[in-house]
């Protein structure tokens, strides 16, 4: 580690109730090793190759294979509903 030359305090104070001592010209230290992980993570999702486990993250939410099923009971569902409430005409002349 290199010898650090000593700091001349020109102005001082001590800040709100941590009674933290603030040196003019001299930045606080502690949020450093946080940021270096952050650029990390940033750099890491930035320049990844896309090699995502599709299959794997569809098993982790829990999504089925029965997309075609779904879709009809929705279908049928919301053609139901329009069949229950019809269609109206907006103020825009749009049906909806």
């Amino acid at each position: 580690m290199a010898h650090q030359a000593p700091v001349r305090v020109v102005h001082a104070r001590v800040d709100g109730p941590t009674k933290a001592l603030t040196i003019e010209g001299v930045e606080p230290m502690g949020r450093g090793r946080a940021k270096a992980k952050q650029v990390k993570v940033a750099r890491q999702l930035k320049y990844s190759t896309g090699n995502t486990d599709l299959d794997r993250l569809k098993d982790e939410l829990g999504v089925s294979d029965s997309g075609e099923d779904s879709y009809d009971e929705l279908a049928e569902k919301y053609a139901d509903y329009a069949d229950d409430y019809g269609t109206e005409t907006r103020k825009d002349d749009t049906s909806g």
